[in-house]
């Protein structure tokens, strides 16, 4: 009997122990580690089913909570700096205690909105019209630059879609005001801007133009294999390759209606070849090299 009684004083000494092990916080910490704004805080020592974490966090001076958690390992992106205060909340529903303690966090780092940016990116906007000394054949133009394989393009004139192209060329048939807008769509970043410019068109109606006006435009092969053709009957026509960095590697004068450019030295990949004619029309077509 007494034997017995022995093994239950031990049992519960034991038990006592194993308790008084479990409601023990003094290992208990919040540390954290961050990348500029974002911070992975980590509460150590709670990693028993017993406990219960009731996390909260508040930004000095404001009311309301900017994150709220209940696992001991949590992720937090702070949209502003400041101090800001990390309260843990621990209840041990096994031995029934819990504790409460706070952690002051100051974040100091905050990014800068670069990647959509569009000031910074130094793009090129231009917009012209071919009135000047050409009658009857006119035209609104635009270029955006410089060239960046993440961009898609949409041009429009007066609120119509034209083209979706780097350069563009409308045809115009009446008088008036004409505004021409670029919208250019970052697909990598998610973002977009809109660049727009209104030209004055009165040239219109002015009589009649004889110089040939370049209506269509053949570029072949494509794939270029080597060499490219470009079929044009506008006469002082000139042409440009331009790469996907946007850079011109390969310029000349269109001297015949039928030319032949050798493109065997350039680096396989998407080139842009743009053709400009004497009344300033442009026609950009891509080709794989």
């Amino acid at each position: 009997m007494m034997h017995k009684k022995y093994l239950t004083v031990i049992f519960l000494l034991s038990l006592f122990g194993f308790l008084h092990a479990k409601c023990d916080y003094s290992k208990v910490s919040l540390t954290s580690v961050n990348t500029c704004n974002v911070y992975k805080f980590t509460v150590n020592g709670v990693t028993d089913t017993c406990n219960h974490l009731d996390i909260k966090i508040f930004k000095s001076g404001v009311t309301g909570t900017v994150g709220a958690y209940t696992s001991n390992v949590f992720y937090q992106t702070f949209t502003d700096t400041g101090s800001y205060y990390v309260r843990v909340a621990i209840k041990n529903k096994c031995c029934g205690s819990d504790t409460l303690f706070y952690n002051l966090v100051r974040v100091t780092c905050k990014p800068t909105a670069t990647t959509c940016n569009w000031k910074s990116r130094n793009m090129y906007f231009s917009v012209w019209d071919s009135c000047s000394g050409v009658k009857n054949k006119v035209s609104v133009n635009g270029y955006i630059g410089p060239f960046n394989g993440c961009y898609k393009y949409y041009w429009t004139v007066n609120g119509v879609a034209v083209s979706s192209a780097r350069m563009m060329s409308y045809g115009i048939t009446a008088n008036g005001t004409y505004n021409v807008c670029m919208k250019v769509v970052d697909t990598c970043n998610k973002c977009d801007t809109t660049f727009c410019s209104s030209r004055v068109i009165t040239c219109a109606t002015a009589g009649v133009d004889t110089e040939e006006f370049c209506a269509g435009i053949d570029i072949f092969p494509n794939p270029s294999e080597g060499r490219i053709t470009i079929h044009c009957a506008s006469k002082g026509a000139c042409y440009s390759l331009i790469d996907a960095k946007g850079s011109i590697v390969k310029s000349g004068n269109l001297t015949q209606e039928i030319s032949n450019i050798d493109v065997s030295e350039l680096p396989l990949g998407v080139y842009s070849v743009s053709v400009v004619t004497a009344n300033r029309r442009v026609t950009q077509i891509q080709v794989l090299h």
